[in-house]
């Protein structure tokens, strides 16, 4: 997969979560986001988990948006704080709310 192919997933997701988020976590940095692993400078799995990521976050807004689910804007809240630092039941503690 060339990188230019993931321009629409990249674009629709600047668009859901904010151009400042999208060029973060959609763009290689640096200073990467671990989750997404959008190193500049990728090992052996890197890129691949990078793009698989990113395709899938993309579709998962995709089918969520048009059904107007509840609790989208906490999900998409929570890609801007991540207030569950890697604790699971924090996640369905603020879903409930």
């Amino acid at each position: 997969m060339k990188e230019g192919s993931l321009g629409e997933p990249s674009k629709f997701l600047a668009v859901v979560l904010g151009t400042n988020w999208g060029i973060r976590n959609t763009v290689p940095q640096a200073e990467y986001d671990q989750w997404m692993q959008n190193r500049l400078e990728r090992d052996e799995t890197s890129g691949f988990i990078w793009r698989a990521r990113l395709v899938r976050l993309a579709n998962a807004f995709h089918t969520l948006l048009p059904g107007k689910v509840a609790g989208f804007d906490i999900l998409r809240d929570r890609f801007h704080s991540r207030p569950t630092n890697g604790n699971p039941s924090a996640l369905r503690t603020c879903l409930k709310c």
